[in-house]
């Protein structure tokens, strides 16, 4: 499935070279679906992971900012 994406992705890039985009009336998308794509594929590589189960696991460990390490107040950059 995700060498199909890829496959896809130069299909894209083909039609936004030859200025033939796939939706008429968005010159550039051709070029956002073959940004897109490839995202897709390595989702595929992965073998298709659940996305809400890792939005509910981010949540679970409190969200983005928990991603962020702490620094005191006192410290200056």
């Amino acid at each position: 499935m995700g060498a199909g994406w890829l496959l896809h992705t130069a299909w894209d890039v083909l039609h936004h070279l030859q200025g033939n985009p796939i939706l008429p009336f968005a010159a550039l998308s051709s070029f956002g679906c073959a940004i897109c794509d490839p995202v897709v594929a390595l989702w595929c590589f992965a073998g298709g992971p659940s996305v809400f189960r890792w939005v509910r696991a981010r949540e679970a460990r409190g969200g983005p900012a928990a991603d962020v390490a702490e620094v005191s107040p006192d410290r200056r950059v």
